[in-house]
C-alpha cells in the first residue's frame, strides 16, 4: 500500500513540477541580440555553398525562412498555445503536435506542429520547400528562453541551425 500511495505522490508531483515549468514558458520574451547567434553570417556561410545561379534565388527564400524576430509572446489556454511572433500572429495550435495547416504572409500553405513537454515547446513548420524546426527551452529560473532553430531543405546542401536567446519581461534594450 506505502508503495502505491508513494508513486501516486511521486507522479502527481511531476506531474505539478512539468506543468509549472511548461505555465512558467508564458510571457513576453525579447531577443539578446549579443548572447545569439549572428544569422545573418550563418546564412552567409550556408548560402556559400551554392551553385552561383541558384544563390540570389535562394537568398531570398532562406532569408524569410531565417528571418529573426525581436519579440515572442507566448500564452497558454488548457492544451492550446497562442504565439506571436515579432508582428506575426501564428495560427492557435493544440499542444500535442496535432498538424495545423494555415496559409502565411507569402500565399503558402505551412503545417504546423506544437509540442509542449515540461519546459520545452517544440514547433516545426513545413513546407513543400522544407521544414524549420523551433526547439525552445526555458532556463530554472524562468527567465531566459533559448531558440535552437534548425532549417531543413533539399536545395540547401546541409541544414541550417542557430540559437537565439531570449530574455523575459521589460524590453532590455529600452532600459
Amino acid at each position: 500500500m506505502r508503495t502505491l500511495v508513494f508513486s501516486v505522490f511521486l507522479i502527481g508531483s511531476l506531474l505539478l513540477i512539468s506543468y509549472s515549468k511548461a505555465a512558467g514558458i508564458q510571457g513576453t520574451f525579447y531577443l539578446v541580440p549579443q548572447k545569439s547567434d549572428n544569422v545573418a553570417q550563418i546564412e552567409d556561410s550556408v548560402l556559400s555553398q551554392m551553385n552561383c545561379i541558384i544563390r540570389p534565388f535562394a537568398r531570398n527564400k532562406l532569408s524569410k525562412a531565417a528571418r529573426v524576430r525581436d519579440k515572442l509572446s507566448i500564452a497558454l489556454s488548457g492544451n492550446r498555445i497562442y504565439v506571436i511572433a515579432g508582428d506575426y500572429v501564428l495560427p492557435t495550435a493544440p499542444t500535442d503536435g496535432t498538424l495545423v495547416r494555415y496559409r502565411n504572409r507569402e500565399g503558402n500553405i505551412v503545417g504546423l506542429q506544437t509540442r509542449l513537454v515540461g519546459g520545452k515547446l517544440e514547433q516545426t513548420f513545413s513546407t513543400d520547400k522544407g521544414i524549420r524546426t523551433n526547439t525552445c527551452e526555458l532556463s530554472d529560473d524562468g527567465i531566459t528562453l533559448t531558440m535552437h532553430v534548425v532549417i531543413k531543405s533539399d536545395y540547401l546542401c546541409k541544414p541550417m541551425a542557430y540559437t537565439l536567446v531570449y530574455r523575459k519581461g521589460p524590453n532590455p534594450s529600452k532600459g
